[in-house]
């Protein structure tokens, strides 16, 4: 058996994250599934914070890194229209 710690639903974030007081007893296998693998990666950005925060919030730029975005148009300084 091993740790909740290291317990994951399949596809899921570990155990010990969950928002669920008893995730294990919301049903269905738990244990890991045959061929999961964990991956990971980071990547270092050379800017200033205050660049990145920039760009990040400028919702333009999103489809850009993620890749369900087609594109945002900012309609005003509370609207704004995505397409997924």
């Amino acid at each position: 058996m091993t740790s909740p710690i290291s317990e994951t639903a399949h596809g899921d974030a570990p155990l010990y994250t969950a928002k669920h007081p008893n995730p294990s007893g919301m049903g269905g296998d738990l244990s890991p599934q045959h061929g999961d693998v964990l991956v990971g990666r980071s990547v270092t950005i050379d800017r200033p914070r205050e660049e990145l925060y920039a760009f990040w919030r400028d919702f333009k730029n999103l489809p850009r890194f993620m890749h369900n975005i087609h594109s945002v148009t900012t309609q005003d300084g509370r609207r704004s229209h995505w397409v997924i």
